[in-house]
């Protein structure tokens, strides 16, 4: 019987196993199987030295291994493409995706507290989420501040425990340095939620927060940008206030859509009520400022009635935001009538013109008011491109606004 001899062992190969070749050259069936392997997917044949082998250990070809799968940069195994989890530019499986990247936040200290920056003792938590946060990971370990993704952003969401008063502000302060030295950035698909402690409330008070929040809408919608006041994760309210005088607190709650401005299902879940209004920010500043207005705007409603609650804020959002500067004073007050300007939103103007003036000049805070001499041919008053040469046109004006 003819026969050959084998490429590796030299050893001699009878006829029939003529079959053993790769590009022409024949081996005996222990060499080739120790050189050569076939494809589960295609088929083809390839060298060891370029083998592959997917998660449940079948030989792949380099073609067929990348176009299906990858490799977890945390554990090293294989993993199909339709499983891998992928967070700037590293490939995990979910587990591994998880444990790395996503961890719960750690409780907050309460010893010696103090409350002269944020006047108030309710607890509050702060949810900030990223669109970019690369090296993120450094804080695992070494912060209270939790960590998670969120599939309506391209970075991830952090998450503080509930903290309290001022040295709740120094974490904040803390979380946002490293974000800034790390690059962490935000657009428009980010958001900025706050949840303030509601576990000792009682229904009265929850449903005269509630009812406030529901009538002042608008106010909060002139202090962020369009988008927000026009946002799926953050709708408006598609209820009546007056529901809210009427109906058991429980039920209410239990109606409400977890994407309304005011999240009142977090009662629910958290015993919180949750204020999802605000864009992405990683500035501390503006973080606690929004914090701190609504902490004393909640505290000043709680033990109001709804009649002095709807005698104090009406429909106009220059009177609500009058009485809101009333609240909180003129310092926060002038913060977020600057920050409505930045919107291209004036909500505050001074009623008082002075006597005998020439021309009168508002500047953006709406507060501070300038005489001087007009020039020739400018009308007496100029306001948002209308103008006035009787300054009696501009008081009613100003009556129909404030």
């Amino acid at each position: 019987m003819p026969s050959l001899q084998c490429h590796s062992c030299l050893n001699n190969i009878a006829a029939p196993l003529r079959g053993h070749s790769f590009e022409g050259v024949f081996y005996c069936p222990e060499c080739f199987d120790r050189r050569f392997f076939n494809c589960t997917i295609c088929e083809a044949m390839g060298r060891h030295n370029y083998m592959h082998t997917d998660p449940n250990g079948a030989p792949l070809c380099s073609i067929c291994f990348n176009t299906y799968f990858i490799v977890c940069s945390d554990c090293g195994n294989t993993i199909s493409n339709d499983e891998a989890q992928t967070i700037f530019n590293e490939v995990y499986y979910p587990e591994c995706a998880r444990r790395v990247n996503e961890w719960p936040e750690k409780d907050f200290p309460m010893e010696n507290l103090h409350f002269d920056t944020i006047p108030s003792r309710r607890g509050y938590g702060v949810e900030l989420e990223t669109s970019t946060c690369e090296g993120f990971q450094e804080l695992n370990g070494n912060t209270i501040w939790g960590c998670h993704k969120d599939v309506s952003i391209e970075g991830m969401e952090f998450v503080s425990p509930v903290l309290y008063g001022d040295e709740g502000f120094t974490e904040i302060a803390k979380f946002c340095k490293f974000a800034r030295r790390k690059g962490f950035r935000v657009n428009r698909n980010c958001g900025y939620h706050v949840h303030f402690d509601m576990r000792n409330e009682t229904e009265d008070s929850l449903k005269a927060i509630a009812y406030a929040y529901a009538i002042t809408y608008p106010l909060w919608c002139a202090l962020v940008p369009n988008n927000r006041s026009d946002n799926a994760y953050c709708g408006g309210l598609d209820y009546n206030p007056e529901e809210i005088l009427k109906e058991d607190w429980e039920y209410f709650v239990g109606k409400r859509d977890r994407f309304e401005y005011i999240n009142w299902r977090a009662y629910l879940v958290h015993g919180s009520m949750e204020i999802r209004l605000y864009q992405g920010t990683l500035d501390a500043t503006e973080i606690c400022n929004w914090i701190k207005t609504h902490a004393i705007f909640i505290d000043t409603v709680k033990n109001m009635s709804f009649n002095e609650i709807k005698a104090m804020f009406s429909d106009n959002v220059y009177q609500l935001f009058k009485a809101l500067t009333n609240i909180i004073g003129n310092d926060l007050a002038d913060y977020w009538a600057e920050k409505a300007h930045s919107h291209g939103k004036n909500i505050r103007i001074n009623l008082t013109i002075p006597e005998n003036c020439d021309i009168l000049h508002i500047n953006r805070r709406g507060r501070e008011l300038y005489s001087i001499p007009p020039p020739p041919g400018e009308h007496f008053i100029s306001y948002h491109g209308e103008n006035f040469n009787d300054p009696q046109d501009f008081r009613r004006l100003c009556d129909t606004m404030l």
